[in-house]
């Protein structure tokens, strides 16, 4: 945000108390003071306008009467750049033709506009920045090369694409959320900067009805599914076949993560469609650990 304070030459020191208050905002400023002669000038004045982002009219009555300010106002609508008036009075008039303009009366209106402004004008700025590398990468802003960079490990990118504002719940074609892909394809790394950006760990993929949990324990990511876990991941979230995460690890015969979501609370009598458990699947495969480890945790 780079904001330009224009002004008659009789409000030069309105216009100062302006740049007083942008810069204690912390809003790049300056100050154009116009005179009668702003038409033949050494400078065009749409050159002289042309770095700034925002423009504020120190406003007066003799201000509504400048040949600059229709020119002023004309070239912030054709530029799609806020222009605000700010003229200090307890009745403030606005001539007609100006009604479109926002009309500040007090400086407390004004700097609380500007704040809110600068903020929202910075996340922009950044967003467009993002995009703009996304770019020299060869990369799209699309949801699908989004998914693309979880699934191939590419942090820088998909850094990019969380500054450039895609949201981190985003689907794949296939419906596959970016988080279950981060855990498919074991992107700790990956799975850990959506999360921390917003992530839920809940939602469910399209094709198998999976959590990431779940795609966690079917990929045998043990560090992972403590990073989901830790996150607040549901352990009795089910599948299209109606297993649990548990379920998943016995099946997989997987102790190790089998003994983690146990530990977490996971329910071993939760049964599939099948109307079989985890304590079930382990009597039926007579894996020795499996079943040492469902012993470990009795029917209640």
């Amino acid at each position: 945000m780079n904001t330009c304070v224009l002004c008659s030459k009789n409000d030069e020191g309105m216009a100062l108390d302006l740049l007083r208050l942008l810069r204690k905002l912390g809003v790049p400023s300056s100050a154009f003071s116009i005179g009668a002669d702003w038409r033949t000038g050494p400078k065009c004045l749409d050159e002289a306008l042309a770095p700034f982002t925002h423009f504020i009219v120190a406003f007066t009555g003799r201000s509504s009467s400048s040949s600059w300010l229709p020119f002023a106002a004309g070239y912030a609508l054709g530029n799609g750049k806020p222009l605000l008036l700010f003229r200090p009075s307890r009745e403030p008039q606005q001539d007609a033709w100006l009604a479109s303009f926002p009309l500040f009366s007090s400086p407390e209106d004004l700097s609380a506009f500007l704040e809110t402004e600068n903020r929202e004008w910075a996340a922009l700025s950044i967003r467009r920045q993002a995009r703009q590398e996304l770019m020299e990468l060869g990369v799209s802003f699309r949801g699908q090369a989004f998914a693309d960079s979880v699934s191939e490990g590419n942090v820088h990118a998909v850094e990019l694409f969380i500054r450039a504002g895609m949201p981190v719940d985003s689907r794949d074609l296939k419906g596959v959320p970016m988080l279950c892909l981060a855990a498919r394809t074991g992107h700790r790394a990956l799975l850990d900067l959506l999360l921390e950006n917003g992530a839920s760990p809940d939602i469910p993929a399209e094709d198998r009805g999976n959590t990431a949990l779940m795609d966690a324990v079917a990929g045998g990511f043990l560090d992972i599914m403590e990073d989901l876990l830790a996150a607040g991941a549901s352990l009795e979230h089910r599948s299209k076949d109606g297993q649990t995460a548990l379920v998943i690890a016995v099946g997989k015969n997987d102790s190790g993560s089998a003994a983690l979501l146990l530990a977490a609370g996971a329910d071993p009598e939760a049964a599939d469609k099948l109307g079989f458990s985890a304590r079930k699947y382990a009597k039926l495969f007579h894996d020795p650990k499996m079943t040492a480890l469902m012993e470990t945790h009795p029917p209640k």
